[in-house]
């Protein structure tokens, strides 16, 4: 999908006993409206990776449960990404 801004995040695992298409384990990106610029990635010891950054502050989504499930105003906020294998 085209937001028309070019600044998004992109994340993949690659499982590098693999060759090929078969290397890609997933692949996933956070982008909508605006920008999102990831500034630091890091893998747990159980194979989860966190992904935090920085996101303008349009349309921006949230999990159920969130920490803060509004934008904070102002012309950036703040994410943290957490998935897990």
């Amino acid at each position: 999908t085209d937001y028309g801004t070019g600044i998004e995040v992109f994340l993949a695992r690659l499982d590098l006993t693999r060759a090929g298409q078969e290397a890609l384990a997933y692949a996933t990106y956070l982008g909508t409206l605006g920008i999102h610029v990831g500034e630091a990635v890091t893998v747990g010891p159980d194979g989860s990776v966190c992904v935090v950054g920085y996101t303008g502050p349009l349309n921006v989504s949230v999990s159920e449960g969130a920490v803060q499930p509004e934008p904070a105003g102002g012309i950036s906020d703040g994410f943290v990404l957490v998935l897990t294998p």
